[in-house]
């Protein structure tokens, strides 16, 4: 699944967090690759009782599981706690948690904190294309075929093109670092 939008999240989210009660009372991590396509959305941490902020231990490790590279992240949790405070209090969360040096390399787009009366959310609630501080991330197209063999330039068979090389390449250079060995010394 291809994440497009905010309301791509909440669809994911929402019905997770509030499963049951172990859920509700849980630190949830959405992981993205780089292509928005959906990794995982596991639990980092049980019983949570405050801010995002003081799982980074759990939220790095539930990240460093994933089996492919995680690029964006989504944090979600229900505070029983939380009632509606002023705004700009989960931004500031946000810039501590993106600063911190367990997302370099990843792009946190925001959390989902639920309270007991609605939610508070800094990922963008509409298509991301509509945000231009989002213009980099990547953007989701169809492309009708037919494609034409060997020779199609549509954006779809561009990427895959891209990526088949990017992969022998590696592949390649791979085997040949594997094939160096030392020369054995004359008996």
């Amino acid at each position: 699944m291809i994440i497009e939008a905010g309301y791509d999240v909440l669809q994911l989210i929402e019905p997770v967090v509030h499963r049951d009660d172990t859920s509700r009372h849980s630190l949830w991590v959405l992981g993205l690759d780089s292509d928005l396509r959906l990794l995982f959305l596991d639990i980092a941490a049980r019983f949570v009782q405050h801010d995002a902020v003081d799982y980074l231990k759990q939220i790095d490790a539930c990240l460093s599981q994933s089996i492919r590279p995680v690029r964006y992240v989504v944090l979600a949790y229900h505070d029983h706690s939380r009632r509606w405070e002023p705004d700009g209090w989960l931004d500031a969360i946000d810039e501590c948690l993106s600063a911190r040096p367990e997302f370099a390399g990843r792009e946190l787009l925001g959390q989902v904190v639920f309270t007991d009366d609605g939610y508070f959310s800094t990922v963008p609630r509409y298509s991301f294309r509509d945000y231009p501080s989002l213009e980099a991330l990547p953007r989701a197209a169809a492309c009708a075929g037919p494609h034409l063999f060997l020779d199609c330039g549509c954006l779809a068979c561009r990427q895959f093109e891209e990526r088949r090389d990017r992969a022998r390449r590696d592949r390649l250079h791979d085997e040949s670092a594997a094939d160096v060995r030392p020369a054995l010394a004359p008996q």
